[in-house]
């Protein structure tokens, strides 16, 4: 997750939106132990964090509140879909699902984040609410959202004690 949200990061720096963010679009290579996003076939180059799109596009677990409202939006829509894959990582499951995508976008629309009672963490919950909120300015860029506590590394002494 950290890899992925670097790589959304150095995009948005070099002012590319990738638009369709998803695992099938994440490469892992096993010996290398590293992530490689691809399908670029929907991004666009973006003058500023302001400048806005509206083409409805992407695989409906995916697509962002302001997508699914047909509303215009930004680069901020990568860092949906990099929690909405947060989500699936912790609990297995997608945040928003149904038998259509019609039932996905319902349940994108409801504004709520479907938790489980027993969440992982405190700190891991809140990362997901901040990159699935559905006001985009108020929405974790992928910057801040490494700098979040729950992915900084921990000290090497309480590493050493769980392993």
């Amino acid at each position: 997750m950290r890899q992925l949200l670097s790589v959304i990061s150095y995009l948005h720096h070099m002012k590319i939106m990738h638009r369709d963010i998803k695992p099938e679009n994440i490469i892992i290579d096993s010996p290398m132990n590293r992530i490689t996003l691809i399908d670029f076939g929907f991004a666009r180059m973006f003058e500023n964090d302001l400048s806005v799109h509206k083409t409805c596009m992407g695989t409906a677990y995916y697509m962002a509140y302001e997508v699914v409202r047909h509303h215009r939006y930004t680069c901020k829509i990568d860092e949906w879909a990099a929690g909405v894959i947060l989500f699936i990582l912790l609990y297995r499951y997608p945040p928003f699902f149904g038998d259509s995508d019609d039932e996905i976008y319902q349940r994108v629309l409801k504004k709520t984040i479907p938790f489980p009672d027993d969440f992982r963490s405190k700190q891991a919950q809140h990362c997901v609410t901040f990159l699935l909120h559905c006001n985009p300015t108020m929405r974790y860029t992928a910057k801040q959202c490494l700098m979040h506590a729950w992915f900084k590394p921990a000290p090497a002494q309480t590493i050493a004690h769980v392993l």
